[in-house]
């Protein structure tokens, strides 16, 4: 599909209430792909929830019909917002365990969180972060749009050094 010019792409994997972990591996493996091919615009389809039950694209369409089915493909998040919500979905469960999030489970949040802004494009990177930003229980806490941005830029600067420092030493 990218050699034949395609430039945006949805993602719509099955839905089976057991093996959530499984999908959502399988759809950042699917991302980086993408990415790595230089394509900057991709799309999650999350099909509603349906209980215990698998979904598919063929049975929902079977069940729903194909203009409900094209509604949810029309409403599919990009890939960052689709991230920004695992990761918030997985620390929202490690505060229901415990009751409340410890400073290193907010440092863990906070690391997650710089790591992934950083290997975005600079727009997608902008609206990821201000989605994160908006975000009550952020704000609380005291975290500001221009410090992440600080340390997702120096994030960013010691990757690429690294980068150039690899790609020196394999011209030596």
């Amino acid at each position: 599909a990218i050699k034949r010019g395609a430039k945006k792409f949805t993602i719509c994997f099955d839905y089976e209430p057991t093996k959530e972990e499984t999908t959502n591996k399988n759809i950042n493996s699917a991302i980086e792909v993408l990415l790595k091919e230089g394509v900057n615009s991709v799309y999650i389809v999350n099909f509603p929830n349906s209980g215990d039950l698998k979904v598919d694209p063929d049975s929902f369409i079977r069940a729903q019909g194909v203009e409900v089915f094209k509604t949810i493909i029309q409403e599919a998040v990009p890939f960052y917002e689709y991230r920004l919500n695992a990761t918030l979905i997985k620390f929202s469960k490690i505060e229901n365990t415990k009751g409340a999030l410890t400073y290193k489970d907010k440092d863990n949040l906070l690391e997650e969180v710089i790591v992934t802004a950083s290997n975005l494009n600079p727009i997608s990177k902008d609206q990821y972060l201000k989605s994160f930003i908006s975000l009550d229980p952020i704000r609380e806490i005291g975290i500001t749009e221009e410090s992440l941005e600080i340390a997702v830029d120096k994030l960013t600067s010691t990757k690429e050094k690294e980068q150039q420092k690899r790609d020196f030493n394999s011209l030596l």
